[in-house]
């Protein structure tokens, strides 16, 4: 799919439902913390990498927003097609299980630093 400037791929308030593969433009991703009142985890993604990974964990909300700094095409992976994709890739599936814990680590890391700094 194509997406302008400005498309919000996802909302920290909302459930999410889709990861995203970037083909080509730039995509924000962050994260606000109301408890230690800062913005974390502040990345761009570019063509090649994966985000919203969490989305295919469950009927969670999504930890962070997303918004296309350009024009971008990306491919949606619905959490619903999951299941497929382990039956019809299954290296793929692991790949994204295992940048799914990746993404998990980093998440827990950045927000251990945000409240040691707090101490």
């Amino acid at each position: 799919y194509e997406f302008p400037e400005g498309h919000r791929f996802s909302s920290e308030e909302e459930p999410g439902e889709s990861t995203f593969l970037l083909i080509t433009g730039r995509v924000r991703v962050f994260h606000h913390d109301a408890m230690v009142k800062s913005t974390l985890s502040v990345t761009e993604v570019c063509a090649g990498e994966f985000f919203n990974l969490l989305a295919l964990v469950g009927p969670l909300s999504v930890a962070t927003t997303a918004v296309a700094l350009e024009p971008s095409i990306a491919l949606e992976i619905p959490r619903a097609s999951l299941p497929v994709l382990r039956q019809a890739v299954p290296r793929v599936a692991h790949q994204i299980q295992y940048m799914i814990a990746i993404q998990l680590a980093n998440a827990l890391q950045a927000r251990n630093a945000a409240l040691r700094a707090r101490l």
